[in-house]
């Protein structure tokens, strides 16, 4: 009898293995469909690079510009839905509150220049996120457990880093005080805006390309903390309300009122050299060439959505392992297949 139920049960697992792999796939299936829809929320913090303040050099591109007393509160709600196990749309409102500030950095330039800003800044995001796993359940595709009755392997195939990029509108209405007032600088034409050789008017609202990654890691099937880092790029330089050169102030005055010509130009008066004047009308005040850009650094909480609540979880989703389906007892397959 012994002699011949060894071949006999390898008989039997050339059909039983393949058969638990096709299960397993179709579990992994249903489990992305059956959960296909999240929301999440994160909160963090966010930072500004354009061309208000920065390190203490002359002005560099992107995050190497970084002031990092400014980092500010951001916030952001989210939507998405799952097109495959590693492919999700996304949509996002986001909550930034942005600033700069020339006070805080001491190249000399800027820090003369003397310009700030703040802005509460909120956009609408649109996102294709790739989903990179990190563990799957393919790693106990058949159920075994250890002698305490545990699955062998990752208990659940949510952990995973990502990646994603997509489309933004972002609204920004640049600010700064004075004399105890808030004023909208937009509206102050601070680079002579409508006037004769002035600036061309700017919109408070803009488009923006967010991309970025973060991990995932799974606390169960449906509740998922998040951490990721975003920068969005976007194709306006007047998120600071600074851009091209000085206008002159004293026709800002005439025409716009004090507060304009004092925000347009609040400069300490410092002068080097042949820079007799650096700030008189025509003279750089920003960089056109290098459109304005935000951070954000955010944790997060992802509630994953059960499309069907009677649909089962499959096979081998289920602890309880093998048990279930009556092929074993106990705490699940413990012994030889042999």
């Amino acid at each position: 009898m012994k002699i011949h139920s060894v071949p006999t049960n390898i008989v039997l697992l050339c059909f039983l293995f393949p058969s638990l792999g096709w299960t397993q796939n179709a579990a992994i299936l249903s489990e992305w469909k059956n959960y296909n829809r999240e929301l999440h929320v994160g909160i963090g913090t966010s930072n500004f690079l354009g061309d208000l303040g920065g390190r203490n050099q002359i002005g560099s591109d992107f995050i190497w510009d970084l002031e990092t007393s400014l980092f500010k509160p951001s916030v952001s709600v989210g939507y998405g839905k799952y097109f495959s196990p590693y492919l999700m749309f996304r949509s996002d409102i986001n909550y930034f509150r942005l600033a700069g500030d020339d006070a805080l950095t001491e190249e000399k330039f800027r820090h003369n220049r003397n310009l700030r800003f703040f802005s509460n800044t909120v956009d609408l995001a649109a996102c294709a996120q790739l989903i990179l796993p990190l563990r799957s359940w393919e790693s106990h595709r058949y159920n075994l457990r250890d002698q305490r009755g545990r699955l062998m392997g990752s208990k659940y195939k949510n952990n995973a880093f990502y990646l994603f990029g997509g489309l933004a509108f972002v609204y920004s209405e640049p600010k700064a005080k004075y004399e105890g007032h808030t004023y909208k600088l937009r509206k102050l034409h601070t680079e002579g805006q409508g006037l004769e050789n002035g600036a061309k008017p700017y919109k408070p609202i803009t488009l923006g390309i967010p991309v970025g990654g973060g991990f995932r890691y799974a606390l169960d099937r449906q509740w998922i903390l998040n951490f990721e880092i975003t920068y969005r790029f976007t194709i306006s330089d007047y998120l600071d309300d600074v851009s091209t050169v000085y206008y002159d102030n004293a026709s800002l005055a005439n025409n716009f009122g004090a507060v304009s010509a004092a925000l347009a130009d609040p400069s300490l008066g410092y002068n080097w050299g042949d820079q007799l004047d650096p700030t008189k009308a025509g003279r750089q005040r920003g960089d056109d060439t290098d459109k304005d850009g935000y951070l954000a650094i955010q944790l997060g909480v992802t509630y994953r959505i059960k499309t069907n609540p009677n649909q089962p979880h499959g096979l081998f989703s289920s602890r309880k392992g093998l048990k279930n389906k009556g092929m074993g007892k106990g705490k699940g397959v413990k012994k030889s297949l042999f």
